[in-house]
């Protein structure tokens, strides 16, 4: 995208119309429709009025298809990283903790009693227990060890 369809996206996005824009930023509707259509290029003065009327940065507006590809890999990229961090977080927590899975369920007051080779009971706190498949079974588990794992991180933050 170029600046001008940028602007329109942006002003739709926002629920404008170019007349609301042109109001907001102090700019005639006429010299709005240039811009989106890319007649006109504004002047650094007026992209700054329409970047504040729109409440988005400059370079928002300025933003080519190619840059935000490039941004969005490297949101992409940051994302990974972030997950890897979590992950080698839990585990180093896990292994501080030394306790193996069976541990970990135990403290949660999990019980799985297998019904078939597909579906298991799974049951919390002593409650009866709803049937759950495999993949179902282990989301669970997960969430739940996530949790009191994450728990255990922000009470040895704080302590």
């Amino acid at each position: 995208m170029n600046l001008g369809e940028n602007i329109k996206k942006i002003r739709i996005e926002k629920n404008l119309k170019q007349k609301d824009l042109a109001e907001k930023s102090h700019i005639s509707s006429v010299s709005i429709g240039k811009y989106e259509r890319g007649d006109r290029i504004p002047s650094a003065e007026n992209l700054k009025k329409i970047a504040d009327a729109l409440v988005v940065p400059i370079e928002v507006l300025t933003l080519t298809d190619e840059n935000m590809k490039l941004i969005e890999k490297e949101i992409e990229e940051m994302k990974a990283k972030e997950l890897v961090e979590f992950a080698e977080d839990i585990q180093a927590t896990v292994d501080e903790y030394n306790n193996p899975v069976e541990d970990w369920l135990n403290k949660l007051d999990i019980y799985i009693e297998p019904i078939s080779s597909n579906d298991f009971r799974l049951s919390y706190h002593s409650n009866i227990g709803h049937i759950k498949n495999k993949q179902s079974l282990i989301d669970d588990v997960e969430k739940n060890i996530i949790s009191t794992i994450l728990y255990h991180i922000e009470i040895n933050k704080n302590e």
